[in-house]
């Protein structure tokens, strides 16, 4: 997988990661199936000790914002190991006939006041798209408040 700003891989970097499916569609629907992707995420975040400041979950895409904690490729390592297991295990288990792009976007975030504007516009996406009137009430992407990180399948750390 080929990934914009790969040398920005020095501990402390924040990136903005997006991966879609091909073809795109609603296929991320489900409570089984948002569950299940997410959980697989949150292996992966923790297996190589990445932090999570956000994400959300669309029907044929994944936004998320992480952090890495040491100088490495672990936003590569992490992307990799989503795609390939959920390709391979969770859609045919779930019958979605779709493969992600080979290709993932990562922006890399220079700041907490970018980190923050990019993490809320990440989180309106439900609005935008039409599927909810507010972002706060769509259950597949992290919470706004820190009270309520406990509810999230992937573990969300303070910006």
């Amino acid at each position: 997988m080929r990934r914009r700003h790969s040398q920005l891989n020095f501990a402390g970097s924040v990136h903005f990661v997006t991966t879609a499916t091909n073809p795109r569609g609603r296929w991320f629907v489900t409570d089984a199936v948002c569950e299940r992707l997410l959980s697989v995420l949150e292996h992966y975040r923790a297996k190589y000790q990445v932090d999570c400041f956000g994400y959300v979950l669309m029907p044929d895409h994944l936004h998320a914002m992480f952090r890495q904690n040491e100088e490495g490729d672990f936003i590569s390592r992490l992307m990799r190991g989503f795609k390939e297991y959920t390709s391979r295990h969770v859609f045919p288990e779930f019958g979605i006939p779709v493969a992600w792009h080979s290709n993932y976007d990562d922006v890399p975030i220079p700041g907490r006041d970018a980190a923050l504007t990019r993490l809320a516009y990440m989180l309106d996406n439900p609005v935008r798209a039409g599927i909810v009137e507010s972002a706060g009430s769509y259950r597949w992407s992290s919470p706004r408040e820190d009270g309520e990180r406990e509810k999230s399948v992937v573990t969300i750390s303070p910006i």
